[in-house]
């Protein structure tokens, strides 16, 4: 188990807070409206298992028809599709301990939680 210890901190000489950088604070798509949370998926996540089959409708195809008033139009008929989602289990930790965050006058922590 890795802890944030003094050597991997930098102990300002000059009292100047510490800031964060964030790489990337939120996805550009999500920030956007693009990609949004979808309830639906989440209980499908949530069920269970390591993938989950997500049917589908295919595109509407098929000539066009001339419409006549002695014969009627013929039917087509929609198919499906089926994609596998891989549901991908990730994780990650940060620990610090007290001294360092005594040391370079800000609590770590607060920068991991935030």
């Amino acid at each position: 188990m890795a802890k944030t210890i003094i050597e991997d901190i930098i102990v300002p000489e000059i009292f100047v807070p510490y800031v964060i950088k964030r790489t990337a604070v939120i996805s550009a798509l999500r920030e956007s409206g693009i990609v949004t949370a979808n309830a639906q998926l989440d209980l499908l996540v949530n069920g269970g298992g390591r993938t989950v089959n997500m049917p589908f409708w295919l595109d509407l195809v098929g000539e066009e028809q001339r419409l006549s008033d002695s014969r009627p139009l013929e039917t087509n008929k929609i198919g499906t599709g089926m994609d596998v989602a891989v549901i991908n289990y990730r994780g990650n930790a940060w620990s610090s301990n007290q001294l360092s965050g005594a040391l370079a006058g800000s609590d770590p922590m607060t920068a991991i939680g935030d």
